[in-house]
């Protein structure tokens, strides 16, 4: 009897793997593109309004664990799609896995979003508050993320020799969800979002199951039933106004509005007030308990010498944290009944500089720094705010009450980023003040940034002294506690950092530092700079300023007034290395490379068991990812070998290269995000023109890359090469360019910015597909969903490591990692090259008989 060729199925297997192959070798029709791509958008929009809303109701940290490890879950479902189709080989009926997917998750990102609020309706301790939300979040985000994972995963595995495109539409919704944020958080509440994605979703799963007998019928209720959900969201949004937030009691709220930036409520009250009241109760008798709480609700950090009347205000909140206030009728009340804002510690520097010419205020907010300045006799005010909610709040809902402080006489403003705005001005200011300027907030770009702040740079503030007048300073105040003083000292770093960098002789003589103790441990430091010396009538005026006010002077050194306390100031202005770095803060100047100013506690502290929680939280969440990947992924996996068809030849050592390459581009890619989601934040001014212009001109240009390598699959050869070379010049030359065009019109950074991403993006584009075409031409098509888990699994890690490599070491080096890694998948792809040159004869792009 003639033996049959072993590499080709014999008659009996035919009938059964032939319906397979056809399945797989077809194109992907358009229902399953369209479907992957509303999906994929509906996890990048999710994901960006889940940071809003986790940053609105836990901490910041909080929030970034959710995501990280709810990311993980994407990973997870492309195990359980290998898992599922390493079972069966019935795939004839290949999109109704994922339409059934589908369904389960509209529900699960609906029944998230009700939850949320559900659960945030009920009281609990400030100790626990955090507790019911996160878990909500974790779970419910996690279950849908993985169930649109596996929508995903499925269809991208289904057809293989197509991937080009079903890769092109998965990018392509991405960038789709990325440009919907920015408009669609300033209209309607990240909770809204969920609910309506989730039906979004379900009609995805009913489009994806509708050539199945049966199928829209059954499932078209739930589809209702979201319909319904979604309507009654948006015609009562009050159904969906969270009730707590942070431990805060938000039944007060006056206003709630959400944008891309900020969960924006007016409250009649400061922040915190019935709390402290009740705490300054058990530790004061009842009239110094009073005078502490007028104090507190008066100002930031109130003189102690002050006896006025605590005027009547409103206060703004940001994400249920950050504050700033309005002064009832501060626009048309004559300048003589706000004597109040003179005896707050902010406004130190116009003690020293009253009836200036010019001031610059960063961050308007409520308008007291703009009424502040008035008050001391400042001629024109230039005001910056970044926040168009919180101008709307002054001037608009509660114009009546804030008598509309923007539109005073002499003061100008305009929405933007203060230093961009800055930047690229021409006028020099007498004053520029930056009081308390921080948001506490996670990133929109859907990965936290831990803290990092543009303003607080060296670079920002080389942009500050070189727009001051010859006579001019810079004030800028922070939280200040003696043993807690790292706020303050790394101010004093980048003023001695930019006194340096200006060649300015005798930096000793450049710097003051007024604190004042305020109330309930809100100590805070006004920190000012001056581009002359001060005189010893300036240091008269500060002695005279500290006998009036009760403010403690701390520098400059005079005899038998400056106070000493554990911040060595002279250490730090002379940027001693023992002072720098030696202690238990780092007080070396951030750069924008690495712009984490609010990462104070270095590392061998931090480990400690006092230490800060930031590094124990990356310990934390690089364990939890990796034992979650574990169990989702890598231990379902490694039984790999008993889930392979009998017949069917597999290795995993022999999978190796294949592992690595998509290992490596999970990775890289993650790390190339961060990285050029950084570099042109401050060049467009703004982290709303970060997320819509970079993020979308990325993913968009890695889709164009993808669908080309469909088209021209044989330019692929000259992609990596390319791609590294594109690297070198965004980690190297990039920056240069970016600084000598920062001063364009918002027109021509946004075009500079999408000519420099695009090339980029297309580059790494075809990295995918390339492997993905690799792994079909050698008949291991059937482990794609594995490497897609892989890929998955890296990049979620990458997202955590490559953070803490940019507080540690700076983005340029995140880059220069990344870059690594695509040198590595470059290096592996040789392997694939050459395996598929030995197995060229099998036409099977599934499996390889034996």
């Amino acid at each position: 009897m003639k033996r049959l060729d072993p590499r080709l199925p014999s008659k009996d297997s035919a009938v059964h793997e032939r319906p397979e192959t056809l399945a797989e070798t077809a194109g992907a029709p358009a229902i399953a593109r369209l479907a992957i791509g509303a999906v994929s958008a509906v996890v990048l929009l999710v994901q960006i309004s889940a940071t809003r809303l986790l940053s609105a109701t836990v901490e910041y940290h909080a929030a970034f664990v959710v995501l990280a490890l709810v990311m993980l879950s994407l990973a997870g479902s492309a195990a359980a799609v290998y898992r599922d189709r390493s079972r069966s080989n019935a795939v004839t009926k290949a999109m109704e896995p994922a339409a059934r997917s589908a369904i389960a998750a509209g529900v699960l990102l609906a029944a998230t979003g009700l939850l949320y609020v559900i659960v945030g309706a009920i009281p609990l301790p400030v100790t626990v508050s955090s507790g019911p939300y996160v878990c909500t979040a974790l779970v419910g985000l996690f279950a849908s993320f993985h169930a649109c994972g596996y929508v995903v995963a499925w269809l991208l595995a289904s057809w293989p020799s197509d991937v080009g495109r079903v890769y092109f539409a998965d990018l392509l919704g991405a960038a789709l969800g990325a440009s919907l944020a920015v408009p669609v958080l300033g209209w309607v509440s990240p909770i809204q979002i969920l609910v309506a994605s989730g039906l979004v979703v379900m009609l995805a799963g009913l489009a994806l199951g509708h050539g199945e007998r049966g199928f829209v019928p059954r499932y078209a209720w739930i589809g209702g039933g979201l319909a319904l959900a979604t309507v009654m969201t948006f015609v009562a949004p009050s159904v969906v106004r969270l009730r707590f937030a942070k431990a805060q009691d938000q039944s007060s709220v006056l206003s709630e509005e959400w944008n891309q930036l900020a969960r924006v409520t007016v409250i009649p009250e400061v922040p915190g007030t019935r709390r402290a009241l009740e705490l300054l109760q058990r530790q004061y008798a009842a009239a110094e308990a009073e005078a502490h709480v007028r104090a507190w609700t008066a100002g930031w950090a109130m003189s102690e010498r002050w006896n006025g009347d605590v005027p009547r205000s409103l206060w703004i909140q940001l994400d249920a944290d950050a504050g700033t206030q309005i002064l009832e009728h501060g626009g048309t009340r004559p300048l003589g009944e706000l004597d109040v804002l003179r005896w707050d510690v902010t406004s130190a520097a116009y003690w020293l500089r009253p009836n200036l010419n010019r001031a610059f205020i960063v961050g308007g907010g409520g308008g007291r720094d703009v009424l502040t300045a008035l008050a001391f006799g400042a001629k024109a005010v230039d005001v910056v705010e970044l926040n168009p909610l919180v101008i709307d709040a002054v001037q608009g809902r509660f114009g009546e009450f804030s008598g509309r402080p923007y539109t005073r006489a002499g003061v100008q403003y305009r929405l933007g980023d203060a230093r961009s705005e800055l930047s690229r001005s021409a006028q020099r200011y007498d004053l520029i003040q930056m009081s308390m300027i921080d948001t506490w907030a996670a990133s929109t770009t859907g990965a936290l940034t831990l803290s990092e702040n543009a303003l607080y740079t060296r670079e920002a503030f080389q942009t500050y002294f070189d727009h001051l007048s010859d006579d001019g300073m810079l004030t800028i105040s922070r939280w200040y506690a003696e043993e807690r003083y790292g706020e303050t000292a790394r101010i004093l770093s980048l003023m001695a950092d930019v006194l340096e960098a200006r060649a300015v002789d005798d930096p000793l003589r450049h710097v003051a530092v007024v604190i004042s103790e305020g109330s309930y441990g809100t100590g805070v430091a006004t920190c000012m700079l001056t581009r002359r010396a001060f005189t010893d009538a300036d240091r008269n005026a500060l002695v005279a300023v500290g006998q009036q006010t009760g403010f403690k002077l701390f520098w400059p050194e005079v005899p038998g007034v400056t106070v000493h306390q554990a911040m060595d100031v002279e250490g730090v202005l002379t940027q001693r290395a023992a002072v720098t770095t030696g202690g238990r803060y780092d007080l070396t100047a951030p750069s924008d490379d690495r712009p984490f100013f609010f990462n104070l506690v270095r590392l061998p502290y931090a480990l400690a068991p006092e230490g800060a929680h930031t590094p124990l939280l990356f310990g934390m969440l690089v364990g939890a990812i990796l034992l979650v990947g574990w169990f989702f992924v890598v231990e379902p996996l490694a039984r790999i070998e008993r889930l392979v068809p009998a017949g069917e030849r597999f290795s995993i050592v022999a999978a190796l290269p294949e592992v690595i390459y998509f290992a490596m581009l999970g990775a890289a890619f993650m790390g190339v995000e961060l990285g050029v989601l950084q570099r042109y934040i401050v060049f467009l001014g703004h982290p709303t023109y970060a997320l819509s212009v970079v993020l979308f001109s990325l993913l968009l240009s890695t889709a164009i890359g993808s669908f080309s390598f469909t088209r021209y699959s044989g330019w692929a050869r000259l992609a990596f090469p390319l791609l590294v070379l594109a690297l070198a010049v965004t980690t190297f030359v990039v920056p240069t360019l970016l600084r000598a065009w920062h001063g364009w019109p918002l027109a021509g950074r946004v075009t500079v910015a999408v000519l420099l991403i695009v090339p980029l993006g297309i580059c790494m584009g075809t990295a995918f597909p390339s492997g993905v075409r690799a792994l079909d031409r050698v008949g291991r098509a059937r482990i794609m969903p594995w490497m897609w888990a892989i890929n998955g699994l890296t990049g979620t890690f990458a997202s955590v490591a490559g953070m803490f490599v940019a507080m540690e070491l700076g983005y340029t080096t995140l880059l220069v990692f990344a870059t690594a890694g695509y040198l590595i998948a470059w290096a592996v792809r040789s392997r694939f090259a050459a395996a598929r040159d030995a197995h060229r004869p099998c036409d099977s792009p599934i499996v390889h008989m034996t």
